[in-house]
């Protein structure tokens, strides 16, 4: 249903599910959507609409249109072995997801707000360690993120 409509909140997905005979809970879409990997964007119009992330585990292979996962990618700072990502407001969530699905070894984890994640690697993991990873993960963002410092 993501892929085919523009869906803007839960409870317009809990009611399309609803006439499709899925009689499910706010609290289990609201996991189910987590484990998907389905967050919400801009939609140009002031409000937002779901997406699944490019890592998503129910994602067709080619592309969906025109959003990918690192297209809300703006800039990333180091401070104290951390390091902020900023991004386009309501992309944080979907690029921090897809960053924790794709499972690799040198990130422990992100935090996510708004427009700001907080990407946190594991012991002695270097800077460019990080941008070489994130580079792997969103290739549509290599070039900024390799400007970043």
């Amino acid at each position: 249903m993501i892929h085919g409509q523009v869906i803007t909140s839960q409870e317009q997905l809990l009611g399309l599910l609803y006439r499709e005979g899925y009689d499910i809970t706010q609290a289990t879409l609201s996991r189910d959507l987590k484990y998907l990997g389905a967050g919400r964007i801009p939609d140009g119009r002031g409000s937002y609409r779901y997406v699944l992330s490019a890592t998503s585990r129910s994602a067709p292979e080619e592309t969906t249109g025109p959003f990918s996962a690192g297209s809300g990618f703006l800039s990333m700072e180091f401070a104290r072995q951390l390091l902020l990502i900023h991004t386009l407001p309501g992309y944080a969530s979907t690029l921090a997801i897809a960053i924790d699905q794709a499972g690799r070894p040198q990130i422990a984890g992100t935090i996510a707000g708004d427009d700001t994640i907080l990407l946190i690697p594991r012991d002695g993991i270097t800077d460019q360690t990080l941008k070489k990873v994130l580079m792997e993960i969103f290739p549509e963002s290599a070039e900024k993120i390799s400007r970043n410092q």
